[in-house]
């Protein structure tokens, strides 16, 4: 089985903003700098086969605090993905979402006044920006031209030693391939349910699963097992079907101890010259 951890980048400027905030480049703090680095931390001794990111910038400062903190041995490969980029909201973003809808004014009249009242339809977008569907729809084509490939690899890889081709010799134990995606709080969950609906029994929950997953906290993470079962039929034949097993949803041990600094420090945007991350790692 082929395992996935998907992590939502460190806490930004805009998270302590009741504003639509998505595709708007919002640095981290420098309390999501830390959040970063101790996460890091708790994934060092973790293998890790490679780091998929947004190119947001807040996505990419938690991968690179991830790939930092992994030995000099392990050659994790970092690959940044504009698929994997938070929903853009648009004319919206920056604007506050905590504003109400005024029942006599169109919804047109209400963006005319730079006014973004909630939206809860899934075809529904700003001006300029997505809807949930098209969300979806670019985490439909991560998974299917980026994820796939590597459940397909270890399945080739799992048929060759068990028929004894492998080129490592029968019984020989591969290395466990396990891929570290670093994202943002919209865009997870519909990855996600994308991922459970290959597994036939998962049919119908795809809402249920966006539900659980939503909601993670800054630098939380949820890990799944995905590939191929196979079953052998009373006729002989061996029948492989697609399944997801979920380990862990929305956790964040590495957050425990973490403080906040004091004085109003941890809300500024984090500065990448005041600090190499990697004298975090040499301690």
């Amino acid at each position: 089985m082929v395992k996935i951890t998907f992590v939502r980048h460190g806490e930004s400027v805009d998270n302590l903003k009741d504003v639509w905030a998505g595709s708007k480049d919002s640095p981290l703090t420098n309390h999501g700098m830390r959040q970063a680095e101790h996460l890091a931390l708790s994934f060092s001794s973790l293998p890790i086969t490679a780091i998929y990111t947004s190119n947001l910038g807040r996505a990419q400062l938690t991968a690179k605090a991830i790939l930092a903190a992994q030995p000099p041995s392990n050659k994790v490969p970092l690959h940044t993905s504009e698929l994997l980029q938070e929903q853009s909201f648009g004319a919206a973003e920056g604007k506050s979402y905590k504003v109400k809808r005024n029942e006599k004014m169109t919804t047109a009249e209400h963006y005319a006044r730079g006014i973004f009242p909630t939206v809860y339809n899934r075809n529904e977008r700003f001006p300029g920006g997505e809807s949930k569907n098209d969300v979806a729809a670019r985490a439909r084509r991560f998974l299917d031209e980026v994820l796939m490939p590597y459940v397909w690899q270890e399945d080739v890889e799992k048929n060759a030693d068990e028929s004894g081709s492998s080129d490592d010799g029968p019984g020989l134990p591969k290395k466990p391939i396990h891929i570290v995606i670093v994202s943002h709080g919209l865009f997870i969950p519909e990855l996600v349910a994308l991922l459970a609906m290959k597994d036939e029994k998962m049919a119908g929950k795809e809402a249920d699963v966006r539900t659980n997953v939503r909601g993670m906290r800054n630098t939380a993470w949820t890990r799944v097992e995905f590939g191929f079962k196979r079953t052998e039929e009373a006729n002989a034949t061996v029948e492989k079907t697609l399944k997801i097993r979920f380990t862990h949803v929305n956790v964040s041990p590495h957050l425990e101890k973490l403080q906040r600094q004091k004085g109003g420090i941890a809300r500024l945007a984090h500065d990448p010259a005041q600090k190499d991350i990697r004298t975090f790692f040499a301690r």
